[in-house]
C-alpha cells in the first residue's frame, strides 16, 4: 500500500512538472552549459504548460544574455526550447536575437495572436510545428542561416502571403507550409535538395513556384490542392516525384519537364516517365478530349483524377494496366473503350465518373478487375467475356458491380480495326446494330445481335495505297468492306508505298541485294527502296541518296524488298 501511494505521489508531481532553472525578465530557462541558456514554459499541468503563471502577452524581445538572480552567473541565449510558448495567443509580435541557434519543436504552436516574427541570423533549425497555426502570423524572414525546416513548422499559417527560402535551406519538410491559404508566392533557394510531403499542400493561393535545379525529390502530395497554380516546371536535377504529387491542382494546365531530366519527360503538359510508358499526371486544369500516346503501356495511379473538364480520352492498344484511381472523379467524361491490351484495371479506377454512360471491358486475364463501381449509377458495362465474374478480383466487388450499374451485357462481340503501319494510313469504322462505337476505333455488338454489319473503310495517306486486308483466318481487297458480325475479329489494313514516277540516271546500272551481318545492303539502286516484313509492316520506305544503302531490320526473318520496278524476297539469318 505504501509503495502504491509513492508511485502515485510521483506520478502527480510528474504531471505538474516545473520545467525551468530560474527565471530572468519575465521568462523561465533552462541551464544548457556553463554559460548557455534555452527558453523554456514555467509548469505544465497535463496539457497547460502556464498552468498558473502568466503567459507572455503583446510584443517580446527575448534578451540575448539573462542573469541568474540567485547565482548572480551570466548565460547566453542560444536556443528556444520544445513547446515554451505553447498556446501563448496573446502574443502579437516575437523578436529572436542573433544568439538564437534553434527553435525547438511547437516552440510557439497555437500563438494565434501572433502577427509578426523577426528570426535572428544565427538560427539554423526551425523544429516540427514549432509556428504550426499561427493562423495571423503575416510575415516571416527566414534568415540565410537556416538549414532546414521542420515538419509542419508553418502550418495553418493561413495569413502568411509570401516566403522566399534562403539558400542555406537544404530540405523543407513534411507539411511545412500545409493548408497556408493565404500563401501567393514562394521563392525557394537553390540549395534545397528536397521538398517534402505535404510541404505546400492546400497552398490554394499559391499562383506560381519555381522548382530550382538542386531539388532531387518532390515528397509524396507535395502541392496537393494547390487550386490556383497554373504550370509547373521539372527542372533536370529532380529524381523522383512521390505520389499525387500535383494532385487537386484545379487551374494546373502544363506540367513541363527540362529536356536533360533522364528520369521524367513531357508532352503537350502532360507529365511522363522518361521514356514515355507510364503517364504519371494529366494536368487537372486541362478541359476536352486526349489521345494517350501509343508508347504508354501504364496509367498511372491517380494520373487523371479530378480532371473534370476531361470528356474524352482514347486508350491506344499499347496500354496494360490502368492502375487505382486512375480515373477517380473524371466527371466529364462520357464513355471509355478499354482496348483488348490492357491485362488489369486497379481499384476505384472510375470512381466518381458521374457522366460516365459506357465502359467497354475486352477478355482480360482472370480476376484483373479490382474498379469500385458503387458510385456509376448511370452507367452500362459491355464485356466481351462470356463470364465477366472471373475477371473481377473478388466476388463482392463483381456484385457492387452489377447491383449499382445501369446495366450490364456479356458475351459481346467485337470487331476491331487495325493497321499495318500508322505512318501509312487509317481505317474508318461504321456498322448496324451496334452497342457501343469505341473511341479506339471498335465496333461493339450485343451478343443477341443476328443481323450486325460492320463497315471498314481504308485511307491511304500520301505517297502510300491499300492492298489488302488481313484478317484472322481470310484476307480481302474491297475497299470499303462489309462484314456481318459473326465473332470477335480483327480487320488490319495493309498500305504500301506507290510506284516511283521514275528512276534515277543511273537505273541502268546492275542493281545488288544482300544480306550482311543481319543488315539488307542495297548497291547501285539509284531509285526508290522499300522494305517491309510479311506481314506488311514498312521497314524503310525512301529514295537511295548514295550508290550503297545499309538497312537494318528489327529481326532475322524474310523481307520483301521493292527497288522501282524490281522486287525480291530476301532471308536473315
Amino acid at each position: 500500500m505504501k509503495n502504491a501511494l509513492t508511485l502515485f505521489l510521483a506520478l502527480a508531481l510528474a504531471s505538474q512538472a516545473w520545467a525551468y532553472d530560474f527565471e530572468a525578465e519575465g521568462l523561465y530557462f533552462n541551464i544548457t552549459g556553463d554559460n548557455t541558456a534555452e527558453v523554456t514554459y514555467p509548469k505544465r499541468s497535463n496539457s497547460e504548460y502556464y498552468d498558473g503563471y502568466t503567459k507572455p502577452t503583446g510584443s517580446l524581445n527575448i534578451p540575448a544574455k539573462v542573469t541568474n538572480s540567485s547565482t548572480s552567473a551570466e548565460y547566453d541565449v542560444t536556443s528556444i526550447g520544445s513547446e515554451a510558448f505553447y498556446g501563448c495567443s496573446g502574443l502579437t509580435s516575437v523578436t529572436i536575437p542573433n544568439s538564437v541557434t534553434s527553435i525547438g519543436d511547437y516552440a510557439f504552436l497555437g500563438c494565434s495572436g501572433l502577427t509578426t516574427v523577426t528570426i535572428g541570423n544565427s538560427v539554423t533549425s526551425i523544429g516540427s510545428r514549432a509556428f504550426d497555426g499561427c493562423n495571423v502570423l503575416t510575415s516571416v524572414t527566414i534568415p540565410n542561416s537556416v538549414t532546414s525546416i521542420g515538419q509542419s513548422a508553418f502550418s495553418y499559417c493561413s495569413s502568411i502571403t509570401s516566403v522566399t527560402i534562403p539558400n542555406s535551406v537544404t530540405s523543407i519538410g513534411v507539411s511545412a507550409f500545409y493548408c497556408c491559404s493565404g500563401l501567393t508566392t514562394v521563392i525557394i533557394g537553390n540549395s534545397v535538395t528536397s521538398i517534402g510531403g505535404h510541404a505546400f499542400r492546400d497552398c490554394s493561393g499559391l499562383t506560381s513556384v519555381t522548382i530550382p535545379n538542386s531539388v532531387t525529390s518532390i515528397g509524396d502530395e507535395a502541392f496537393f490542392g494547390c487550386s490556383g497554380l497554373t504550370s509547373v516546371t521539372i527542372p533536370n536535377s529532380v529524381t523522383s516525384i512521390g505520389e499525387r504529387g500535383f494532385l487537386g491542382c484545379s487551374k494546373l494546365t502544363e506540367i513541363n519537364v527540362e529536356s536533360a531530366n533522364t528520369n521524367y519527360s513531357s508532352e503537350n503538359g502532360v507529365l511522363f516517365d522518361k521514356n514515355k510508358t507510364t503517364i504519371v499526371c494529366y494536368p487537372a486544369g486541362k478541359t476536352g478530349t486526349y489521345t494517350i500516346p501509343n508508347s504508354v503501356t501504364s496509367i498511372g495511379e491517380a494520373a487523371f483524377r479530378d480532371c473534370s473538364g476531361l470528356t474524352s480520352v482514347t486508350i491506344p492498344n499499347s496500354v496494360k494496366s490502368i492502375r487505382s484511381a486512375a480515373f477517380y472523379d473524371c466527371s466529364g467524361l462520357t464513355s471509355v473503350t478499354i482496348p483488348n491490351s490492357v491485362t488489369s484495371i486497379g481499384s476505384s479506377a472510375f470512381h466518381g465518373c458521374s457522366g460516365l454512360t459506357s465502359i467497354t471491358i475486352p477478355l482480360l486475364s482472370g480476376k484483373a478487375i479490382g474498379t469500385n463501381f458503387a458510385t456509376l449509377k448511370n452507367t452500362i458495362l459491355y464485356f466481351e467475356s462470356e463470364n465477366p465474374q472471373s475477371q473481377f478480383s473478388s466476388s463482392s466487388i463483381y456484385t457492387k458491380a452489377k447491383n449499382n450499374v445501369k446495366a450490364m451485357y456479356v458475351g459481346c462481340k467485337v470487331i476491331r480495326a487495325a493497321v499495318n503501319d500508322e505512318e501509312c494510313g487509317s481505317v474508318a469504322t461504321s456498322g448496324e446494330n451496334l452497342a457501343v462505337k469505341g473511341d479506339d476505333g471498335s465496333l461493339w455488338y450485343l451478343k443477341e445481335t443476328k443481323n450486325g454489319t460492320a463497315t471498314l473503310t481504308a485511307s491511304a495517306k500520301e505517297g502510300y495505297h491499300f492492298v489488302w486486308w488481313d484478317d484472322d483466318d481470310e484476307s480481302a481487297t474491297d475497299n470499303p468492306r462489309n462484314v456481318t458480325v459473326t465473332q470477335s475479329r480483327t480487320y488490319t489494313a495493309v498500305f504500301e508505298a506507290d510506284e516511283p514516277t521514275a528512276l534515277a540516271a543511273n537505273d541502268t546500272q546492275e542493281m545488288m541485294v544482300a544480306a550482311v551481318g543481319g543488315d539488307i545492303v542495297i548497291t547501285n539502286a539509284g531509285c526508290h527502296i522499300t522494305v517491309s516484313d510479311l506481314a506488311g509492316r514498312i521497314i524503310y520506305n525512301q529514295k537511295a541518296a548514295t550508290d550503297k544503302i545499309n538497312i537494318t531490320v528489327p529481326a532475322r526473318g524474310l523481307y520483301i524488298v521493292k527497288v522501282g520496278n524490281t522486287t525480291q524476297k530476301i532471308a536473315i539469318k
